[in-house]
């Protein structure tokens, strides 16, 4: 049976009702929808090959992955990726934003109960035809959320319809001064660069949405990184909304050993109220 973009951008319309008041974050909301619903009435193999750009930046086991080829030489599965936007934001441009949410896995379609839960982070780009393109998607894994979560965005939402024509390469240097201040201070380095919106997602972790969820993680948590490295990254046309991912040397606990893990990185940067770069999403994922 063949399907048609409007057709899966239809479904995932009805199938999530929530909306979002600005047009350009509600089509890019649309787009991960149909790529769920996509996901269910086909496969997740087919679903990721039709959505992600052909070098989209996905999580491999020693890093960042560029590129669909290992997604395309995977066999379709029996299994059931699920997943649902929780929160979403856009650049006044209208062209570039993210989504991030819940997602869920069943060995099967028809099983009642998921078998693991985690959190996807999404960067969607329009293309010249008016599509959306899925250019980077990183998720983490974590137990079972314990409550449902609601659509939300950002309540400083980025409204200049000015283009200037944004650099990556301000974007990337900006993330290279923070990480020199995470290798100087540690998490300490978030005080001089997080937007109180931001929103952090570490591999095993219920998201942390709020100073007191953070303030509960410093103090159970090994969690550190080391040999950072900058790998590539994009920024609106509006050069107020920018993201940058790399790799990175992850230290966790496991069993009450310190074990060294590669990860991926992500960070969304924002230019709050026209003037200033904050952080509004960081995520690490490793395996």
């Amino acid at each position: 049976m063949r399907y048609t973009l409007l057709g899966f951008l239809l479904l995932g319309t009805f199938l999530s009702p929530a909306q979002v008041s600005n047009p350009n974050l509600q089509a890019m909301v649309d787009a991960e929808r149909a790529f769920i619903a996509m996901a269910k009435e086909q496969n997740t193999r087919d679903a990721f090959l039709f959505f992600l750009s052909a070098d989209a930046v996905t999580v491999g086991p020693d890093g960042p992955r560029i590129g669909t080829e290992s997604i395309r030489s995977q066999p379709a599965s029996e299994g059931w990726l699920n997943w649902e936007v929780a929160y979403c934001d856009i650049a006044a441009s209208g062209e570039m934003g993210y989504n991030t949410g819940p997602w869920e896995f069943r060995a099967q379609k028809t099983d009642e109960k998921p078998v693991a839960y985690g959190e996807f982070h999404s960067i969607w780009k329009k293309q010249a035809d008016g599509s959306w393109k899925n250019i980077l998607d990183i998720g983490v894994r974590h137990a079972a959320p314990v409550e449902r979560q609601s659509l939300a965005t950002s309540q400083m939402p980025l409204t200049s319809a000015k283009h200037s024509s944004g650099s990556p390469a301000a974007i990337l240097d900006l993330d290279k001064k923070f990480i020199t201040l995470y290798e100087k201070k540690g998490d300490a380095a978030y005080n001089t660069f997080a937007s109180k919106e931001i929103r952090f997602a570490r591999e095993g972790e219920l998201p942390i949405v709020s100073r007191e969820d953070w303030d509960a993680y410093l103090k159970r948590s090994s969690f550190k990184m080391s040999d950072v490295k900058v790998m590539g990254g994009g920024v609106a046309e509006s050069d107020d909304l920018g993201y940058v991912y790399g790799s990175s040397s992850v230290g966790v606990v496991v069993e009450g050993k310190e074990v060294v893990k590669k990860g991926t990185y992500l960070r969304v940067w924002k230019k709050e109220g026209g003037k200033v770069w904050r952080i509004v999403l960081d995520v690490v994922a490793c395996r």
